[in-house]
């Protein structure tokens, strides 16, 4: 109901159209009904109306007057048509101009109402014309106004729709050309003009013209700075940025919606994008910081399907890059049931069993890696790989060596390109020494100390110092001497260092040359004094001295 209609000046117009003189009955009734009508009581007024009316002769004017009222009330709650009736015999009846301008008035208002806007159009500019000092003037040039507005509003929205249409049927030229022609009519504007600039800058964005894109998201956020769209438009910009390889700006655009609208879907993601590219850059700590916030609120990154998943699998590699496998433990633990199954909650289990592999808790490590692997079938990503290369780790520590090959024959067939290839070959090279196969396995130690990608890796280290083994078991203490002797020169891991030292201070004691075992093992406890190898260093140097002293006796005597 236009608010015009509660207007004391309105009520004050019917009610100055009171009868002067009838029945002392029929003013009572009349009294009773106008206090019903001031009450707003307008079913029962409307009917108490209508009664007086029916009182009086078909001729009497103050039945016309009753009958006013009467329909007044009618359209008060709504019944239009029988309103409509009310008014269009007052009309065509009324003795006074007075009674048949409001009549008038009030069968355009009704129609307006009724949403018969040509009608209504018709009857309000009638009322206007003939009636140039009604009382009602003001209100029907409002309704007329409101009209045009609406017919002006509907013909833009013909246009949006046929904009629309041409979009759908994928005439996009003509579409943008649509979008184009309503963005420089002055007179669009409010929802029509918003929801304009909102297509056009998506459809530019469709065709990947990002710079015109760009352009109209940005005017939509200038002209409508409070719109319930405006973090999904600097969102938008944001990503043609990232399409158009402008991080910086996109990096700028993203951290700008994090702190505007920073409980918004939009957000999270703005977040997660900083927070990868904060990884990239090697900002371990702004990453962190970054995915903690997302994983603080985790609803907000609900909203955007996968979204939690992928920042718990950027947490968890952000974690594992400082070794934290115990965090990484709990938060899988505590998020297992929020992410659904498919790769991403693959790769949650992943972690959590790699988790339990560098914590040294094998057995939970191998059913976690077993149960994974077949839920990795068709996945292809790097990580894939280390699934089976834990399995065949996890199986050398058991000495499973059949097992292992199985494992590594499948690892070269499924992954011929795997970076870690070395890792393959060591073990590969393990499984052939724990079956006696010396030679053999050297050959595979040895494409690890050959292959460039392996280079200051511990492999090498391992891998020498097991063809250093090889040679030891098969009583060639000269040859893995010189194995032991190139880990501790040409290695940099001084655990594995100072194994080999020991290893090769043991094969001078086999050759009884005491004074070089003694030679080897004080130079490694200078090297390498705090080593897990420490203290057999120090017991084996006291040995090959004592066995040195024993022989100089020997001599003497």
């Amino acid at each position: 109901m236009p608010a015009f209609l509660r207007h004391p000046s309105v009520i004050a117009t019917f009610l100055a159209l009171v009868f002067v003189s009838t029945t002392r009955a029929s003013e009572t009734e009349f009294a009773n009904a106008t206090r019903l009508y001031q009450n707003g009581q307008w079913q029962p007024a409307a009917d108490a109306f209508d009664a007086v009316a029916q009182q009086l002769d078909q001729n009497d004017p103050k039945r016309l007057e009753a009958q006013l009222y009467t329909g007044e009330c009618l359209m008060r709650v709504g019944q239009y048509a029988q309103a409509r009736q009310r008014y269009q015999l007052v009309r065509h009846r009324a003795p006074t101009k007075l009674l048949e301008s409001q009549a008038l008035f009030r069968l355009g208002e009704v129609a307006w109402l009724s949403n018969e806007i040509n009608e209504a159009t018709e009857l309000l500019n009638t009322y206007i014309e003939t009636y140039p000092d009604g009382r009602s003037l003001a209100y029907a040039q409002n309704y007329v106004k409101q009209i045009n507005e609406q017919k002006a509003k509907k013909a833009r929205y013909e246009v949006l729709d046929e904009a629309v249409r041409y979009e759908r049927e994928a005439r996009f030229d003509e579409a943008l050309v649509a979008y184009a022609s309503l963005l420089r009519q002055e007179t669009v504007g409010g929802e029509v003009r918003s929801e304009t600039l909102r297509r056009a800058a998506r459809l530019h964005e469709r065709l990947a013209q990002r710079d015109d894109a760009v352009a109209l998201y940005k005017q939509f956020l200038t002209e409508f700075p409070h719109s319930k769209y405006s973090a999904q438009m600097m969102q938008a910009i944001a990503w043609n940025y990232v399409q158009s390889d402008q991080t910086a700006q996109a990096s700028d655009q993203f951290q700008a919606l994090l702190l505007k609208f920073p409980q918004s879907p939009q957000a999270a993601e703005a977040a997660y994008w900083l927070a990868q590219r904060s990884a990239d850059e090697n900002n371990t700590g702004r990453a962190l910081e970054l995915t903690q916030g997302v994983l603080a609120q985790p609803e907000a990154a609900k909203q955007t399907p996968s979204l939690l998943a992928r920042v718990l699998c950027l947490h968890c590699q952000l974690i594992a890059s400082q070794e934290a496998w115990a965090d990484i433990e709990s938060l899988v633990e505590s998020n297992k049931e929020v992410v659904s199954e498919g790769p991403l909650r693959s790769v949650l289990e992943f972690w959590s069993a790699e988790a339990a592999f560098r914590a040294r808790d094998y057995n939970t490590a191998r059913q976690r890696f077993a149960a994974l692997e077949p839920k990795t079938i068709g996945i292809q990503q790097p990580w894939v790989a280390m699934v089976p290369l834990r399995r065949a780790q996890l199986a050398a520590r058991r000495q499973q060596w059949a097992e292992l090959l199985n494992i590594l024959d499948r690892m070269e067939r499924e992954f011929p390109g795997f970076t870690l290839a070395y890792e393959v070959d060591y073990l590969r090279g393990r499984a052939l020494a724990g079956r006696g196969e010396m030679t053999a396995a050297r050959r595979y130690y040895r494409q690890v100390l050959d292959n460039p990608d392996a280079n200051d890796s511990e492999a090498v280290s391992m891998a020498g110092w097991m063809i250093g083994e090889t040679y030891f078991h098969q009583r060639d203490y000269p040859r893995a001497r010189a194995a032991y002797e190139a880990v501790m020169e040409r290695t940099t891991y001084p655990e594995w260092q100072s194994r080999a030292a020991l290893q090769a201070g043991k094969c001078w004691e086999l050759e009884q040359r005491w004074d070089e075992a003694s030679r080897v093992y004080a130079r490694a406890l200078q090297r390498w004094p705090d080593s897990y190898s420490g203290e057999q260093l120090k017991s084996r140097l006291r040995w090959a001295q004592n066995q040195t002293r024993q022989e100089t006796k020997t001599q003497q005597r």
